[in-house]
Parts: structure tokens; sequence; C-alpha cells
């Protein structure tokens, strides 16, 4: 790696994986945009929680994060044979729009985050000056065994780019930005009760366009939060905390390739790391997903193909809309990898993988 990016991943792995012959073992569509109607599909989601599979995305007309836009949801009790998609029983709002913000496995059941905002400076113009999402908050929704109950706010002023998990040493952390786009993590401890502290990780400016981070755990207990480069570098970024989220180190650019696009990182039933993404920096861009490996979290020696199509394209037309498989989720459970995403920001869709093939 050049001096000023740490060494992260294999030279070449990226290119050499795009040689490869797909992992993935099974595809089954979730969501499949109609013509005139629902076009616009993104932010796929994915849980195992009491026997059976639940998976959430965004769902709008036509275009990205516009007004009407809610979160849908589907269940599976062996991930192959999904129940017809449901909207998440949410309060409408004049103006509003949601995004899945990912499953969190709570103590108390299954609950999913959905994003709130009432206008997106992308899609509606700046309403105020550095201002990205206006009135945004993190709301989260209980599970009861037939449909999402609301729960209210979680975080104020915080747009959740995946659901909290539980730190080594006990406690929570989830990840997202906040209204002005600045990179965060907030953590709290096991109750219920327990005020979440928000940590800023990188202020969002001309020269630092840090989004979308995802975190892991080393082997060693070092926490470590990657995250998504919007500056062009087509790597990722990388924030450590060796004294278990109480504080963090400045972001590191790494050699870890990437499409620019959102990621997700997470550990497998082995210990081992696991990144699923987009890491070619060149042509195929989002239209190559791969899982990157790690045994410690240190270095990623290894990576297995899960959707390649380097004529994948939309059918229909919409703002902001990307060719290829991303904005992946995933999740373990009956021996397989499942790895949700959405294809070409339109249909969802999910791969599963022997854990086998990820772990040999």
């Amino acid at each position: 790696a050049p001096a000023n990016q740490l060494p992260l991943l294999a030279p070449g792995l990226a290119d050499a994986c795009a040689q490869n012959a797909p992992a993935a073992e099974a595809t089954v569509e979730l969501h499949h945009a109609e013509p005139g109607r629902d076009q616009y599909a993104h932010h796929a989601c994915i849980a195992h929680a009491d026997g059976r599979f639940f998976a959430a995305w965004s769902g709008g007309a036509c275009n990205e994060d516009s007004p009407g836009q809610v979160v849908r949801f589907a269940l599976s009790r062996d991930g192959a044979a999904w129940e017809a998609v449901r909207t998440v029983n949410h309060p409408a709002a004049p103006h509003a729009r949601w995004t899945a913000g990912g499953f969190w496995q709570h103590p108390a059941g299954l609950r999913l985050l959905a994003v709130r905002y009432s206008s997106a400076r992308y899609v509606d113009g700046e309403r105020e000056p550095g201002v990205c999402w206006t009135d945004l908050a993190t709301e989260q929704f209980a599970w009861n065994g037939s449909s999402f109950e609301p729960l209210g706010v979680l975080l104020e002023d915080f747009y959740a780019n995946e659901a909290p998990r539980r730190l080594p040493g006990g406690g929570w952390m989830t990840t997202g930005v906040n209204g002005r786009h600045d990179a965060l993590v907030a953590i709290r401890g096991e109750a219920e009760t327990s005020a979440w502290r928000v940590i800023t990780l990188s202020k969002r400016a001309e020269d630092a366009k840090l989004t979308e981070p995802s975190w892991y755990a080393c082997a060693d207990g070092t926490i470590r939060v990657l995250l998504r480069d919007d500056g062009g570098s087509r790597r990722l970024f990388l924030c450590e905390s060796s004294d278990g989220g109480a504080s963090f180190t400045p972001p590191r650019a790494t050699d870890f390739t990437d499409a620019q696009s959102k990621f997700f990182a997470l550990a497998l039933p082995s210990g081992r790391i696991a990144v699923v993404g987009n890491p070619s920096p060149h042509d195929l861009r989002r239209r190559m997903l791969a899982v990157a490996l790690s045994d410690g979290g240190r270095s990623f020696a290894r990576m297995r193909l899960v959707r390649l199509d380097a004529k994948a394209a939309a059918r229909s037309p919409g703002m902001h809309k990307a060719a290829g498989f991303q904005y992946p989720n995933a999740c373990a459970a009956k021996g397989r990898l499942w790895v949700i995403y959405s294809v070409n920001k339109e249909d969802v869709a999910l791969s599963s993988l022997p854990l086998e093939a990820l772990e040999g």
C-alpha cells in the first residue's frame, strides 16, 4: 500500500475475485419492480429470529428518497419461499419519507429501525445551509408476532446506517450520520434506559466526505469502523477504538478498494470477519458484489464472489439509479451466509453462501 494508506486488503484481491465463479449457490427475488409502480427499492436488510427470516427495504414509486417512500418487509421460514410483502405500520406525515435502517436483535425481541426525514438536499435542494436531511430521526418498531409496532424515536438527528450490535465489552453500538452528514457512532449500555452517547468520527467538509460507517471487533478486542469515501478515492477509511468505544482515532485511508458504495461488516460464527460490498474500484463498480474475509480483522486475505454482471442496468428510469448489486446486508443462519441487496435500485434479491465456502 502507498505510504499514506493503511494496509488492509491483499493486493489485487478484488480483480482476482472477479475472475472466479460465484460462491453463491441460491438466489431468490423478494421484490420485482413493476412498470408504473414500486420502481424504487433499496437499503435492504435481513435477520433470522424465532425460526424465521425477516427482510426489509425502502420502497418508492420511482425516485430515490422522495415523498411517499416507505419501509416494506417480508417473512420466510426457509429463506427460499417468502410471504407477501407488507408495509411497516408507521404514521404518515406530509412530505415524509422513510428508509430502512436494519434489524436489531434486541433482548426483548426483534426490532426494525426506520429513518424518517421531511426533505433531502439531493432531492429537494438545500432547505437549510449545510443540512442534508431535515427533521431527521431514527425510529424503532417492535415485532409483536404479526406486525411491527411503533415504539417511537430511538435517536434524534441520526440516520442509522445499520442497527445496534453488541460491543465486545457489553452494551450496544450503531453507526450512521447526522443531518449535516457527519459520520457518527452511537453507544449505550445494556439497560433500556441507558442514554446514547454519540461520537463524531468525521465532520463533513469539502475535503472530508466519509459516510455510511460499518464496524467489527478484531480478535484482540479492538473496534474497527470502516467508512465509505465520497471524495473519490475508491478506498475505505478506518477509525479504531482500543478502549471499548470510549474514543476513536481520526479516520485514515486504507488500501481496501471500494466502488464508492455502502457495505456491511459482520463476524461469522467462526469468529472470522466478513465485509460484504462492492470492492471493484474499476469499471465494474457496483456490478460486482463480494465478501472479503479476515481471520482476525487486521487484514483481509481472501474474497468470495457473490454476484457479477458487467451488463447490469435498470429497466426503468429514476433519480440516482445505479447499476448493479448494492447496499448489502447479511446474517449467518442455518449454516449459510444470507446476503440481501438491491439490484439496480429497483429489485431486491437474496443470495446464500455455505459458510463452509467462507470458512475454508
